[in-house]
């Protein structure tokens, strides 16, 4: 299901304590009505000062500091053609590939 969608969507060392939490994931296609699922999600600073967030199932999302990220799938895939924005008051994080235009959002 969520997987499925994350090979269209990039076709994501030690740091902090992790913090980690189910939540609220959405995905599909822009322009359609996105499917809600629920997501396990640890946030961590990777050991080059980065946000990253392990996402079950997924990947791991590296955000930049330029509003894009890095997906690097748990199949080794990765894509980096993302647009990071923030909704609902910097809850939700909307990953936006620029290739397809699907759309990956998750509440944190």
């Amino acid at each position: 299901m969520v997987v499925a969608g994350v090979i269209a969507f990039s076709a994501i060392l030690p740091g902090d304590a992790a913090m980690a939490r189910t939540t609220k994931c959405w995905y599909g296609n822009a322009g359609t009505q996105l499917t809600h699922t629920f997501c396990d999600v640890n946030r961590r600073i990777n050991a080059n000062g980065h946000v990253v967030f392990d996402i079950d199932g997924l990947g791991t999302i590296v955000m930049w500091d330029d509003n894009t990220a890095e997906l690097i799938g748990n199949n080794g895939k990765y894509t980096d053609n993302l647009i990071v924005s923030t909704e609902n008051n910097g809850r939700d994080h909307r990953l936006i590939n620029l290739d397809n235009d699907f759309n990956f959002i998750f509440r944190w």
